[in-house]
């Protein structure tokens, strides 16, 4: 069985996947955004832990990253 090893979660990367994304969007809006963009599931099960409510632009996402991280 392969090992994949588990990078960590970055701003960058989070912004990466939500490239052209226009605020403001909520949480689930976020995270279809990411789904869309083909960001590994990693990322999107990070996505998931962040709180359910309208973020108002990508520093206001990134801000929240960083709180989880």
């Amino acid at each position: 069985m392969a090992h994949h090893e588990m990078r960590p979660i970055s701003a960058v990367e989070v912004a990466t996947y939500l490239k052209g994304i226009d605020f403001p969007k909520s949480k689930r809006d976020v995270i279809e955004c990411a789904e869309e963009n083909n960001a590994r599931q990693e990322l999107i099960d990070f996505l998931e832990k962040l709180p359910d409510r309208q973020y108002k632009s990508m520093a206001d996402v990134e801000h929240e990253v960083g709180v989880l991280r």
